[in-house]
């Protein structure tokens, strides 16, 4: 055998043999409740599969993911197929479909500076079956969309600056989730939004007297937990608690910018975090036997909230991790293709462009184009101000006071100059100065005549 032929057939031997471990060597995780509580996603590191069933439409699906680490970094590639069973409650908007990505976390996560609010470009974080997890919606409170409900809401479209964006798990809007707090995105794309019920419990077991396992690692590569921790002050297993509360009383509104109504749990803005209210922080996460964590809750904000650490660009929907679920010609998914969305990548269904460059608000870095970008003008959104150099709450530019504080504008003798910082004598009518000088001259006349 020549050299030649030899290296083929060490080469298809190579391969054959690679099919073999993939095939016969991964871990059959079929309706598996997880069990290891590690931190460390290089105990993890393992080739896994699972045979599920959409329960509602009867098709069969092949879950696949696996585990790998290079020693400072762990990569879980996986088809986003679930290991347990689903849709048996659910409305889906699309069918469960494969999308294969990957995801890079860092062996040893450490906390940033600052914490990094939950993004709609990005997701959350990827569980130990392979699914992801993506928290926020995209549905808010929009009463002019032409899509809206009778509510006023709409399930697309809406950005977190828009403010009242709809909770998936909220009171009134379920956007079709199913018994494990999961539906799709349009590319078929099944991800949770809440707690995935089956990754540590069974339908019979709710374990109570054993803390909760890692369930997957979130996008800053700190470990996300089930709900029960061992509480150190009581030697009790106990589940951990938000430490958000709903507020109480009504919202504003109802008019175009806010809903109205009781605070009910519909919207994200319905809650409040309350510091020291639960055992969790404001990222709901806490630091158990030296290990900080995310942790599952019953309530808002449901799994995390914020990111303690740096998240990872492979969690970025757009060219990280592998796809946005949303369609390619609607890479926002606001329901605008993007060669005709003034901001392709930020969702701005109403395409609003207030100084009519071409370039949409949500994504425009100087909206009112007075040419001081946003994060440095005290009016963004007003092209005649950019200044606010007493802090009054009046632009430098209609300020009659600029640079002392004078929110009222009061200018009693009508100079232009603000009462709070007019050096000027009150001014006499002419009138006034007439009367006055005609009794100065005659004062002085008649002491002429009397001398």
């Amino acid at each position: 055998m020549n050299t030649l032929s030899r290296c083929f057939l060490n080469q298809i031997i190579s391969v054959a043999f690679g099919l073999f471990c993939s095939v016969v060597l991964a871990v059959d995780i079929t309706d598996a409740v997880l069990s290891d509580q590690s931190s460390n996603c290089e105990d993890y590191v393992n080739t896994y599969s699972a045979d599920v069933s959409d329960l509602q439409n009867n098709n069969d699906y092949s879950m696949a993911v696996t585990i790998s680490s290079n020693g400072a970094k762990c990569t879980l590639s996986s088809n986003g197929i679930p290991n347990h069973n689903f849709n048996e409650t659910g409305n889906f908007a699309s069918a469960v479909a494969a999308n294969q990505r990957a995801f890079s976390i860092p062996v040893n996560p450490s906390p940033a500076n600052t914490v990094t609010p939950l993004a709609q470009s990005q997701w959350d974080a990827v569980l130990l079956n392979g699914v992801v997890l993506d928290l926020l919606s995209a549905g808010c409170y929009n009463p002019t969309a032409q899509n809206a409900d009778n509510n006023g809401n709409t399930a697309i479209g809406c950005s977190v600056a828009d403010g009242w964006l709809l909770d998936p798990l909220g009171a009134e809007y379920t956007f079709g989730a199913d018994e494990h707090n999961a539906h799709t995105q349009p590319d078929g794309t099944y991800h949770y939004h809440g707690d995935p019920v089956a990754l540590w419990r069974s339908d019979i077991l709710i374990p109570t007297t054993i803390a909760s396992p890692v369930i997957g690692f979130a996008a800053d590569g700190y470990p996300i937990y089930g709900p029960y921790f061992l509480d150190a002050d009581t030697s009790t297993v106990r589940r951990a608690l938000s430490s958000f509360v709903q507020k109480t009383g009504s919202r504003p509104g109802p008019d175009n910018n806010d809903p109205g109504g009781s605070y009910d749990g519909t919207y994200i803005d319905d809650y409040q975090y309350i510091e020291n209210g639960g055992d969790l922080d404001q990222c709901n996460g806490m630091v158990v036997n030296g290990q900080y964590g995310y942790y599952v809750t019953e309530s808002y904000p449901w799994v995390l909230n914020c990111f303690i650490g740096t998240v990872d660009s492979s969690f970025s929907k757009n060219g990280g991790g592998g796809g946005g679920g949303f369609p390619r010609n609607d890479r926002d998914g606001d329901g605008l293709r993007n060669l005709l969305d003034n901001c392709p990548d930020d969702a701005n269904s109403g395409q609003s462009d207030l100084d009519g460059n071409g370039e949409g608000d949500a994504c425009d870095a100087d909206i009112d184009g007075d040419g001081y970008l946003n994060d440095v003008d005290a009016f963004p959104i007003a092209s005649e101000e950019w200044l606010d150099s007493d802090g009054d709450g009046q632009g430098d530019n209609s300020d009659n006071c600029p640079l002392v504080a004078n929110a009222e504008q009061v200018d009693s003798d009508n100079d232009s100059i603000g009462d709070e910082c007019t050096t000027n004598i009150p001014v006499m009518s002419p009138m006034a100065i007439f009367a006055l000088a005609s009794l100065l001259i005659g004062f002085g006349v008649r002491r002429m005549y009397l001398s």
